[in-house]
């Protein structure tokens, strides 16, 4: 097998790894600026030349870079920046509950379905090491074993809450849970079928390994998959995604050995997946496992972080060849001391001396299966750019390197028992298969012209009389949505369900009572601001307040708070009073939005799937984006369900000497909106 052309050594000689040395898995360690990013890109721009694939896990937009690619690469290799819940990349979706088709080893099986139903607990909000948490971890293991045993497929939360409705017997689960916990299980698995989730779960290439790797493709060029995590706003939404991905690998390379080198699998910053100590996020245990397996199947693990101390120390063990950059920390150095013993023998203290003085760019390398000495490297320039993208960089890079196309037929958008239209930005509608559910039509056209002849406005000097032009019937969208809020109690909290009603055009809040709705203007700018911003906007929404005041307010520090309300100022939001270098700073946009989302709520809105002869309009808000806004808006908030509905109204066209304007008629109560 070939070796990667690193950088050179003291001596000015080119320093070759064999690639070889990659089953047996790489570490990169090195505080911040030390260049132990570069270096893994480095190795895995080496292994692409070599016609070797990887997957890229990229927390922070580090990685995305490597999508640059120089002209005389671009034949040779193909990078596609994955994007979770977004089509500023390629959308990427996850099945949790993907059961293995292949038969494995018993141990192999429990360690799979232990992973999933451990994942999905944790989703569903248990606390796996409480009582509870571990009966619904149980049920779920059981659930999902017997789905295997089975060979039923779960292709949604969906399948799995009707799964668990329609058993037979439910006597071994409620050994576990009662039949109410079981409702309440069921309850919350509902919850994850629509809303912000569906994106992650419903929407993108589905998770396939092979695609990733570019295996069984046409072309001959190589591909490096990036897994772009900036679009996945909570870190435990990362964690989650990071969990499933290996799970999946692992899968996959038990049903894929290989004897030499097949793939590479590399984690930028990996110290919040593997943590030190008894804390166990969700990718730690399917982690651990992969890089204790990988090396038997022809799997290259590659890693970074910047802090060895907050890393599980029983990682280090499974890893062959260390790269030790520039480290400054005692509490680092002392981590690492102890296991570089067994690679630096009697060197270790000359090691150790040198470690803080190393400049950026240079490694010591420990490899004692293919290197007698540690060599100093000081690693070589990019092929590539060296980066941070943002979403608008990698949605550029998407579209000009021609990737949408290649991928457009892999692009699946699913859903129990609705079918989902996806338009170019992303944004999900929902319509139920048995027909448009809409406020009912209550105006007949004709009633709606009479309307509209009662509006036109009489002939006035030289203006002539108007006259109805045209009038037709249009559906316009409203995104219904179920919002879960938790109210502090005096024993335990209490969860309260709300029904909320946002405008599918604009996005703006409106509160129904029955056909009747009242629009409070001002939601529809928070769907373009960060957290940050609607909860200062939300800080002086109600009276003019000084800057310190806000601070004190969110318990912010005021330069903190300062430098948002600086942003709110640039987009026109806020204005301010300056008297004495203190600002008193109040909102310039009317924003007439309720504090507590009970206020917002719509009473229950009669539906009719009724088939009218009407022209559709499909919304144009994200659901991701509303759900953002109502989780920052409104404390202890989450949007759990959404559903398109459409509200009917006439729209008419008064004519008079060639000038026109338009009215809108409710077709449901025959005001003028």
């Amino acid at each position: 097998m070939e070796s990667a052309v690193l950088g050179k050594l003291q001596n000015n000689k080119d320093f070759v790894f064999p690639f070889e040395g990659l089953k047996k898995h790489f570490i990169a360690l090195g505080s911040s600026g030390s260049g132990k990013t570069v270096l893994c890109k480095a190795l895995i721009e080496e292994a692409a030349k070599s016609k070797i694939p990887a997957i890229v896990v990229d927390p922070q937009g580090d990685l995305a870079s490597l999508s640059m690619l120089p002209a005389e690469l671009k034949d040779k290799i193909q990078v596609v920046i994955f994007t979770p819940t977004s089509s500023k990349g390629i959308p990427l979706s996850i099945n949790p509950l993907n059961l293995p088709k292949a038969n494995l080893e018993k141990e192999d099986l429990i360690s799979v379905i232990s992973q999933i139903s451990n994942g999905a607990a944790k989703l569903l909000g248990y606390d796996v090491e409480k009582d509870k948490g571990k009966a619904a971890q149980s049920v779920l293991y059981n659930i999902l074993l017997d789905a295997h045993n089975q060979k039923t497929e779960l292709n949604s939360f969906g399948d799995l809450a009707f799964l668990i409705e329609s058993m037979k017997d439910k006597s071994q689960v409620f050994e576990l849970m009662s039949e109410r916990e079981l409702a309440d299980l069921v309850k919350k698995i509902k919850y994850l079928t629509v809303g912000e989730k569906e994106l992650l779960f419903n929407f993108g290439v589905p998770l396939d390994i092979d695609v990733l790797l570019g295996r069984n493709e046409k072309g001959s060029k190589t591909r490096i998959s990036i897994i772009y995590l900036n679009t996945l706003e909570q870190q435990t939404d990362k964690e989650f995604f990071v969990s499933v991905l290996a799970t999946e690998l692992y899968k996959w390379m038990l049903s894929n050995p290989s004897g030499t080198l097949q793939a590479l699998f590399y984690i930028d910053e990996i110290s919040p997946y593997l943590p030190a100590g008894a804390i166990k996020p969700l990718p730690k245990p399917m982690l651990t496992l992969l890089f204790k397996q990988a090396r038997k199947y022809g799997l290259g693990c590659v890693v970074s972080t910047q802090n060895p101390g907050d890393l599980d120390y029983k990682a280090f063990a499974q890893f062959g060849t260390w790269a030790v950059g520039r480290l400054t920390t005692k509490q680092d150095q002392a981590k690492i001391k102890d296991a570089l013993k067994s690679l630096a023998g009697s060197k270790i203290e000359k090691v150790m001396e040198k470690m803080p003085k190393l400049k950026p760019g240079t490694f010591l390398l420990f490899s004692p299966d293919y290197f007698e000495d540690i060599p100093e490297v000081k690693v070589r320039w990019l092929l590539t750019e060296h980066k941070t993208l943002n979403e608008s960089d990698v949605k550029q890079i998407t579209d000009t390197a021609g990737l949408r196309e290649i991928f457009k037929s892999k692009i699946v958008e699913k859903g129990a028992g609705k079918k989902k239209v996806v338009d170019v930005e992303g944004t999900i509608i929902t319509e139920k298969k048995e027909g448009t559910m809409h406020l009912p039509v209550n105006i007949t056209l004709e009633k709606a012209k009479q309307i509209a002849e009662k509006n036109t406005k009489k002939k006035f000097l030289f203006v002539g009389e108007e006259t109805v032009g045209s009038l037709g019937l249009v559906f316009e969208p409203l995104i219904k949505t179920k919002i879960k809020s938790v109210l502090p109690g005096f024993f335990k909290k209490q969860i309260v369900e709300h029904e909320v009603v946002f405008s599918g055009k604009n996005g703006e809040l409106l509160v129904f009572s029955g056909a009747k709705f009242k629009q409070m203007t001002g939601f529809s700018i928070l769907l373009g601001l960060t957290d940050a911003q609607i909860v200062a906007l939300k800080a002086v929404s109600e009276k003019k307040i000084f800057t310190q005041d806000i601070a004190s307010k969110l318990n912010l520090t005021s330069s903190a708070v300062n430098k948002t309300l600086h942003e709110l100022l640039d987009k026109k939001l806020l204005s301010f009073d300056r008297k004495n270098n203190t600002y008193k700073w109040f909102a310039i946009e009317e924003i007439d939005l309720p504090e507590k989302i009970k206020n917002a709520e719509s009473r229950k809105i009669e539906l009719s799937d009724k088939k009218e002869d009407a022209k559709i309009f499909k919304p144009v808000i994200s659901v991701k984006d509303l759900s953002k806004a109502v989780r920052a808006w409104f404390d202890n908030a989450e949007l759990v369900e959404a559903e398109t509905i459409y509200y009917p109204v006439y729209e008419a066209r008064l004519l008079a000497k060639g000038k026109e304007r338009k009215i809108i008629i409710s077709a449901s109560t025959g005001d003028l909106l």
